[in-house]
């Protein structure tokens, strides 16, 4: 099973579940979205001027068994840390009734919580109800804040083209968008009004990323060079998606790909089901085709606007065994138990 037909065979409605009706959820209204106080604790953090933040990615709460406990690993040690804010960069959770749980271990953070749309997360649902369920910070699935002396922008990339028109991808219209991975017009209009409107440096969040697998990204990357013509606006670009670990320059802006919480996926080619009891495999067919992580993956990002630097703190894991050498996966080297250490200046 490829990634495509994976996608195909989650939105075909084999996942067997319903979309709850959340008519108690109310979408916040304008005034709502100044977004809420940080903790006193963090207060020296910001008068010095550096700016820290937890970030996870592709924790797949309906694909693997587990995502619970390593949820609870990633909120706990946050507080501890007592980072500024928190953010996950999508393909987190269905609205279903059975993760209520699972939004209630999230929302223990004792701080601001973000969240980017990530093409799974509204197979079964409009982006709406996703919105609603996990407690979205802004009426529009696109957004930005700002903290300190930076700005930041959650981006929507879960668009695509039929007929010459430009659609959510959602449970409507799925894998049939050709091309999909794109902004909408009005997102790339909004964008480039935000970035008009600041000063400070800026960090991009996306799900997909931006450097390869956007589909508009002619208009995009125009919008980026003219933000940073006379001097460097946009600085970082975080996404996941890719569930790999890596960091590439381009045009001047670090794209930083953090890797999965939970799993690589391997589909056909890494087909395997002697990692766990044959129950897991039952009630969660799709992780047969996963390399799992023994530990969940996530970083601490620290920005410091005096030595103009980014910093990744990582976490380091190991499979959950036979590894993709053990199992002949091809190119095993693109595969990765970890999200590694940086240190970027911009």
């Amino acid at each position: 099973m490829n990634r495509k037909d994976f996608i195909r065979w989650c939105i075909s409605g084999v996942t067997g579940t319903v979309v709850l009706p959340l008519a108690q959820a109310s979408r916040p209204s304008k005034a709502d979205i100044g977004f809420p106080p940080f903790p006193e604790t963090t207060s020296m953090q910001r008068k010095k001027g550096t700016v820290r933040f937890g970030i996870c990615s592709d924790v797949h709460q309906d694909f693997f068994f587990d995502v619970p406990e390593r949820m609870q690993k990633f909120i706990h040690e946050m507080n501890r840390e007592r980072v500024d804010f928190i953010i996950q960069l999508g393909d987190f959770c269905m609205p279903k009734e059975e993760n209520r749980r699972f939004m209630d271990i999230w929302n223990s953070f004792d701080g601001p919580k973000y969240h980017v749309l990530g093409n799974h997360d509204t197979q079964i649902s409009d982006k709406k109800t996703v919105m609603d369920f996990i407690g979205f910070p802004a009426q529009e699935s696109y957004y930005s804040f700002d903290l300190g002396e930076y700005h930041f922008i959650v981006l929507d990339l879960n668009f695509g083209m039929k007929n010459n028109r430009i659609l959510s991808y959602d449970r409507h219209h799925g894998p049939q968008l050709s091309p999909f991975d794109m902004m909408s017009d009005e997102e790339l209009d909004w964008l480039e009004k935000d970035l008009a409107s600041t000063r400070k440096p800026t960090i991009l969040f996306s799900h997909q990323t931006l450097n390869k697998e956007l589909n508009n990204k002619e208009r995009f990357d125009k919008i980026i060079q003219e933000a940073n013509r006379k001097a460097k606006k946009v600085i970082v670009a975080f996404s996941g998606h890719d569930h790999c670990d890596w960091v590439k320059e381009k045009a001047g802006v670090h794209h930083c790909q953090i890797n999965s919480m939970t799993y690589f996926w391997a589909g056909e080619k890494g087909k395997n089901k002697s990692r766990y009891p044959e129950q897991i495999y039952q009630k969660y067919p799709i992780m047969q085709y996963m390399i799992p992580y023994k530990d969940p993956l996530y970083a601490i990002v620290e920005l410091n606007p005096k030595e103009r630097t980014i910093r990744v703190i990582g976490k380091q894991s190991s499979y959950v065994g036979p590894g993709p050498k053990e199992i002949g996966y091809p190119n095993p080297q693109i595969v990765s138990p970890c999200i590694g250490d940086r240190l970027l200046q911009y």
